[in-house]
């Protein structure tokens, strides 16, 4: 079996180091019908295939007709039409590794130093 933990902490390590190279998902995406994505969705090359990295909600029902709104974000590995080849085991890593996806790849940094030169 793969070690998702050891694979996960090379992942941050490298995304934190710019080794990987993050981007909004330009990868067809065909999300579950009972989710709803919050915000973008980011991919880098893995391989000859790619991560895929997202938020999304499901509802989580404690009765018939009452439920609430339950936040994940997914890691997965997909091919180059985005089908779905494998999907990362819940790891509160994978969150670590969302927001340094959306750091890098929205250029957050360089909008804040520009807002600090003004």
């Amino acid at each position: 079996m793969v070690n998702e933990e050891a694979v996960l902490n090379k992942l941050e390590i490298e995304t934190r180091q710019r080794n990987i190279s993050w981007s909004v998902n330009s990868l067809p995406f065909n999300q579950p019908s009972d989710e709803r994505l919050i915000g973008r969705i980011y991919v880098c090359p893995f391989g000859n295939d790619y991560l895929r990295i997202y938020r999304y909600e499901y509802r989580y029902f404690t009765d018939v007709d009452e439920y609430t709104w339950i936040e994940e974000i997914r890691l997965e590995l997909v091919d180059h039409s985005g089908n779905q080849k494998w999907i990362f085991s819940k790891n509160r890593k994978i969150g670590d590794i969302y927001n340094l996806a959306q750091y890098y790849a929205e250029n957050i940094g360089s909008i804040f130093d520009n807002f600090l030169k003004q």
